[in-house]
């Protein structure tokens, strides 16, 4: 993986776990990454008020992925927390 792509990662895991803390009022949050053949999948998951679907701005953090050639993607529960993919 390029500098750009493990920075770009790395940026991804900050600014996700900083909005579960800010927005989610959450009791854990979980970081997986896991290396495929030719892409990193990140999931940033915690389990706070989801509420946040795939429509969600988060314009910064799917811009940061997407100058990279990879895809975001949200799913979340009202109630049952939210997950927010990358794979770059």
């Amino acid at each position: 993986m390029g500098d750009t792509r493990a920075l770009t990662a790395y940026l991804f895991v900050s600014e996700a776990v900083t909005n579960a803390l800010k927005h989610a009022r959450a009791s854990s949050i979980a970081v997986s990454v896991t290396a495929l053949t030719d892409r990193l999948s990140i999931e940033v998951r915690d389990d706070g008020v989801g509420g946040l679907d795939d429509a969600a701005p988060l314009t910064s953090l799917r811009d940061r992925v997407h100058s990279v050639g990879g895809t975001v993607s949200v799913s979340a529960t009202p109630g049952g927390g939210t997950t927010i993919r990358a794979v770059l």
